[in-house]
C-alpha cells in the first residue's frame, strides 16, 4: 500500500512540477505575443499616417482667419499632427471658409480632430471633407 502511495505521490509531484513549468511557459508565450503586438502597434503608429482636410466655417465676416489658422496649427501640432497648409475658399458675400490640410496618425481617433475644431474661438462649424492614407 505504501508503494502505491509513494508512486502516486511521485506522480502527483511530477504533474504539479510540469503544470508549474507549463504555466510559466504559457505565461512567457503570452508575454512574448503581447510584446509582438505592442511592437506592431508602435510600428503602425510610426508608419501609418493619414492626410485629413477639414472645412472650417468662421462665425462671420469679422472673424479673424489668421487667428483661427494659428489656433488650428497650435492645437493640431500639440496632438501630434503636422499642418500641411491652409486654403481660403470663397463662399458668398465675402465670407470665406478655411480648408485645413494636415497629417495625422491613423491610430488616433478622428473624434479628437472634431473636438479640436469645435473648441476653436471664431469657428461656427467644421467638417472632415477628405481622409486618406498618406504614403511615404
Amino acid at each position: 500500500m505504501q508503494v502505491v502511495e509513494k508512486n502516486q505521490s511521485k506522480g502527483l509531484h511530477f504533474l504539479v512540477q510540469n503544470a508549474r513549468k507549463n504555466c510559466l511557459d504559457v505565461l512567457n508565450v503570452e508575454l512574448f505575443l503581447l510584446n509582438i503586438n505592442v511592437i506592431a502597434d508602435l510600428r503602425d503608429l510610426k508608419m501609418s499616417t493619414v492626410a485629413i482636410k477639414v472645412k472650417v466655417m468662421p462665425e462671420g465676416l469679422d472673424s479673424d482667419l489668421e487667428e483661427i489658422k494659428r489656433n488650428i496649427t497650435e492645437k493640431i501640432e500639440n496632438e501630434g499632427g503636422k499642418i500641411a497648409g491652409f486654403e481660403e475658399q470663397p463662399i458668398a458675400f465675402g465670407l470665406k471658409a478655411l480648408i485645413a490640410t494636415f497629417a495625422w496618425l491613423e491610430a488616433k481617433e478622428t473624434s479628437i480632430v472634431e473636438e479640436i475644431f469645435k473648441n476653436i474661438p471664431g469657428v461656427s462649424s467644421s467638417d472632415i471633407i477628405d481622409y486618406r492614407r498618406a504614403f511615404g
